[in-house]
């Protein structure tokens, strides 16, 4: 599932990082230091679906990663609307 879904998300993450990082003094710095930040806890997330699926099985990992996804989409949702209002 993550990756699956990882081009997708990280294309999301890249604009944002990217129009968070043109406004910067030096924007070239500030993106590598955001994407290099995403990396890693992307690896760390990896590590722990693969812990956690050897010890509870991938059925049960992936209805959670399902879940998660879902509760930050809505709560992406609500940040969006509420910057707009």
């Amino acid at each position: 599932m993550y990756f699956v879904s990882l081009p997708f998300v990280f294309i999301s993450l890249s604009t944002i990082i990217m129009d968070n990082a043109a406004s910067s003094i030096a924007p070239a710095t500030a993106y590598n230091a955001q994407t290099a930040i995403s990396s890693v806890f992307g690896f760390i997330v990896v590590c722990l679906s693969l812990y956690y699926s050897l010890m509870w099985g991938y059925f049960v990992i992936i209805l959670g990663a399902v879940a998660i996804s879902f509760f930050a989409a809505f709560l992406a949702t609500r940040v969006v609307q509420n910057q707009s209002d």
